[in-house]
């Protein structure tokens, strides 16, 4: 083990500071794990959700949400880069920010601009 700590230092400084040992890529004090696996790069995937997921699993949750339910469909969903634009109209302020939250809640939601207006009759 000590040998090869040793051989991985020497390649280290060597070869401009780059060196990768058990799956662990290093430059410098950065270190990030290497899935060894195609099913490791599969289940990476299958985390990252595209804006197209997004936008489905945030209709979804407005649908089956008993707060938001109601009037899901007055509410339009735009997603760009995981920031989630609402637009529409509800009848109370209540009632919109349940959206937001809503919205906010879905994996790889990293914004929520909620624009929605508040029709009070």
């Amino acid at each position: 083990m000590k040998k090869m700590m040793l051989m991985a230092s020497m390649y280290f400084l060597f070869f401009g500071g780059h060196f990768s040992l058990y799956g662990v890529d290093s430059m410098m004090h950065d270190t990030t794990t290497l899935p060894d696996k195609p099913a490791d790069t599969l289940f990476m995937r299958e985390m990252v959700k595209t804006d197209a997921d997004i936008k489905e699993a945030v209709k979804n949750a407005f649908s089956s949400d008993s707060r938001t339910s109601a009037e899901a469909s007055k509410v339009d969903v735009k997603v760009d880069k995981g920031v989630v634009t609402l637009r529409g109209s509800v009848s109370s302020s209540e009632v919109k920010s349940d959206f937001g939250a809503v919205a906010r809640g879905i994996a790889g939601v990293t914004h929520v601009v909620n624009n929605v207006s508040v029709i009070v009759k």
